[in-house]
């Protein structure tokens, strides 16, 4: 996931091949995929698990831990436009912890401080996250 930058490089739905030039560019090709739930004109659809309701209802309870106190942000008209990028890093910043926990992967690295609010991080954790960190922290 790489929300509103992804689609400023070109890099929409229907072009898996630029996200994967992407990754081998930054030496990370290596690495395995995690398929997040899929979002119309938002995910890799060849890339991307169908939902069930458990999982929505996990997204939900990410989404509001992240979110639950700014105000909402309905979805754009049109994704590529300005107004679109907040409301998509919303999207991909659930799905990213989404696929953290549900792949039940040890360490969340990033250096988005939503994710290390002392009012947030305790939420995460006990949703399954286990552990999240910034970057220099490894």
């Amino acid at each position: 996931m790489g929300a509103s930058e992804l689609r400023q490089r070109g890099i929409k739905p229907n072009h898996y091949y630029l996200f994967e030039q992407l990754l081998q560019q930054a030496g990370i090709d290596s690495l395995p995929r995690l398929a997040p739930m899929m979002i119309w004109d938002v995910t890799f659809w060849d890339h991307g698990l169908w939902c069930d309701e458990q999982m929505a209802e996990r997204a939900k309870q990410i989404e509001d831990i992240l979110f639950g106190e700014s105000p909402a942000i309905g979805i754009p008209a049109d994704l590529d436009g300005p107004s679109a990028a907040a409301w998509l890093n919303r999207i991909c910043d659930v799905q990213t912890m989404w696929c953290h926990v549900h792949y039940q992967n040890d360490i969340f690295v990033t250096s988005d401080g939503n994710f290390h609010k002392t009012t947030k991080l305790p939420r995460l954790l006990a949703l399954g996250a286990k552990r999240i960190v910034r970057p220099d922290e490894l």
